[in-house]
């Protein structure tokens, strides 16, 4: 069922009307954009499924950002297993001006797990940077520190780095490379993702596509979200 809906997803995207959008990592997505402006408020929801498992239910990840100032941003999702399984805490900030062709900030989350005991803490760098007329790099790199139930755990280096090609004012592709590297426990995961972004109107958009989850037996992931912009 899961893969007839992320299979339709693809096929419906070509035939919804076109719209304008700057492209941003799907899975790893920012808070808003870096030029983002006083009172921007965003409501999105991914969606994602694993393909080569038994139990291909569906896991949802709601999100509302809002925007408490010009290029600084606000967000809490709740990541839901059948169940919600945390909360997070974001904060976005620019630190350069807004600009088309190269523009920095720092991102900062808390994460708090339900039933795990379990905290984590993350801060990130983003390099959004235009590298032609169509082409541009957004690159997020930072530590995670995770506590579990009040003691040390285990850190991460993490990092995401998406490249983009703009077809049309409307339509994106992209390839977004996410790895996270834990010095406590000494393993490694990464994701790699192909995937497309459609602007339809000013206020919705949708990305779609399959990542390839390397740490985890290679299993094949199939990824949607849905942004809802006001």
């Amino acid at each position: 069922m899961n893969k007839l809906f992320f299979l339709l997803t693809l096929l419906l995207l070509p035939l919804l009307s076109p719209a304008s959008s700057f492209p941003e990592p799907m899975v790893f997505d920012l808070m808003r954009g870096l030029d983002a402006k006083k009172g921007e408020t965003e409501f999105n929801l991914l969606t994602s499924s694993n393909f080569t498992s038994h139990d291909q239910h569906l896991l949802l990840n709601p999100e509302f950002e809002y925007a408490i100032a010009d290029g600084v941003a606000v967000e809490l999702e709740i990541p839901i297993d059948q169940k919600p399984i945390s909360s997070k805490l974001g904060l976005q900030y620019s630190l350069t001006p807004p600009s088309t062709k190269f523009m920095i900030g720092m991102q900062a989350i808390y994460e708090h797990f339900f039933e795990q005991g379990r905290e984590d803490f993350s801060l990130s760098g983003i390099i959004n940077l235009r590298l032609s007329e169509r082409v541009s790099l957004v690159s997020l790199v930072g530590l995670r520190d995770a506590t579990m139930v009040g003691h040390h755990d285990h850190y991460a280096f993490i990092m995401n780095i998406s490249l983009f090609y703009q077809h049309s004012d409307r339509l994106s592709l992209g390839l977004e490379n996410d790895r996270n590297i834990y010095y406590g426990k000494q393993k490694l995961k990464a994701l790699t993702i192909p995937q497309v972004s459609w602007k339809i109107n000013k206020n919705l958009k949708i990305q779609t596509g399959v990542g390839f989850n390397w740490h985890n037996n290679k299993d094949i992931e199939g990824f949607s979200r849905f942004i809802f912009e006001f």
